[in-house]
């Protein structure tokens, strides 16, 4: 999308065509090749009456705003031709053009004129990345979620990029920030102990003090992570460490006592898995796994009863929940309530059909 619409600014500019050939500022313009200029540029010389002419200074604009939109444009090697000629500092022209753009993604195509151009500068693109990061917390409410993952995507990989020392723990600082807000917890924190740890932050005590504030915050969100990913290879004892460095002062208590319980009982520890579980619920009643857990514990102790009891109170705060009225219908027929047990397991049929809870029903 963002290629897309960086294209269609296109149409902010306008081609004149050199009946013959030019020559200003001892360089020849061919009329074979057309000179862009902004057209906001050509509105004001026309409200001015000023004669369009051969403007260097409005064409070198144009070419750096054309090749910033399409950086193959066909007159490309011309107009890069064009501009070493003309432009003494093509650097700092083109950082003045962006500086005075009030429009970020207009700020990251004239930064991105240094790709067309084939020169490689990590400040240049460490600054275009920032506009663009500008561009998508401005429009997210108008982008959808495909195009705002692509930007993501896009920063991501090029920040990564940056290979100026001087440059890269800011580089990271900003990878840290991105992972953050996408919830790569682990990652984030990585990339900020990475800025840190850098030597060429001697000097900037803010951006240490901001990376030191970010790291405790994220810390507990990372260690979460860390478990969750031991959970997944079923090392229980190394994501029940992660667990233990979990503060007081994490945002969800309630998912924190649900990642215990969960460690308790895939290690037997079914009593200690229990009172976590019950601890979830009481923070967060919304959660139809934690009653699901909490019932498959006291089944596991033969405490049908106790286990349906958890499930009914489940159900009056989840009552679109499949799982927990086709668990409680099973425990019903453990329990020989058959008449309860068909009823709540037609009321799981009606969310989600299947022949073999259709035969399981029958067969009740």
């Amino acid at each position: 999308m963002i290629e897309k619409e960086i294209k269609k600014r296109l149409n902010n500019i306008g081609f004149v065509e050199l009946k013959e050939d030019t020559t200003v500022e001892d360089f020849k313009f061919l009329k074979e090749v057309p000179l862009p200029i902004m057209v906001d540029d050509i509105k004001k010389l026309a409200i001015e009456k000023n004669d369009i002419g051969v403007r260097a200074d409005l064409i070198s604009k144009g070419i750096i705003y054309v090749l910033g939109c399409d950086t193959e444009f066909k007159f490309r090697d011309s107009y890069k031709e064009i501009l070493e000629a003309i432009i003494k500092d093509i650097k700092s022209f083109v950082i003045t053009n962006t500086l005075k753009a009030e429009d970020n993604l207009d700020k990251y195509i004239y930064l991105n004129s240094f790709v067309g151009l084939g020169i490689s500068d990590d400040e240049i693109e460490y600054n275009k990345l920032i506009y663009l990061e500008n561009y998508l917390d401005e429009h997210r409410k108008d982008l959808k979620e495909e195009d705002q993952s692509e930007i993501i995507k896009n920063l991501l990989v090029n920040y990564e990029k940056i290979e100026d020392k001087k440059i890269i723990p800011y580089s990271n600082y900003r990878l840290g920030i991105i992972n953050k807000a996408i919830g790569n917890y682990l990652k984030s924190k990585m990339y900020f102990e990475k800025s840190l740890e850098s030597g060429d932050l001697v000097e900037d005590e803010e951006l240490k003090n901001t990376l030191r504030r970010e790291i405790e915050d994220i810390s507990d969100y990372s260690n979460i992570e860390i478990a969750e990913t031991y959970i997944n290879y079923s090392d229980f004892d190394k994501a029940e460490e992660a667990l233990k460095n979990v503060s007081l002062y994490y945002v969800d208590q309630s998912y924190l006592n649900f990642l215990r319980g969960f460690v308790y009982q895939s290690t037997g520890r079914i009593e200690l898995a229990i009172e976590e579980y019950k601890k979830a619920i009481s923070l967060n009643k919304n959660r139809e796994d934690y009653y699901n857990s909490l019932a498959i514990c006291l089944v596991n102790l033969n405490k049908y009863k106790e286990a349906s009891y958890i499930l009914e109170e489940g159900i009056e705060n989840n009552s679109t929940s499949y799982n927990l009225k086709y668990n409680l219908g099973v425990i019903y027929v453990n329990l020989n309530k058959l008449e309860e047990a068909r009823e709540l397991l037609k009321e799981a049929y009606a969310i989600k059909p299947s022949e073999e809870l259709y035969k399981y029903i029958e067969s009740i």
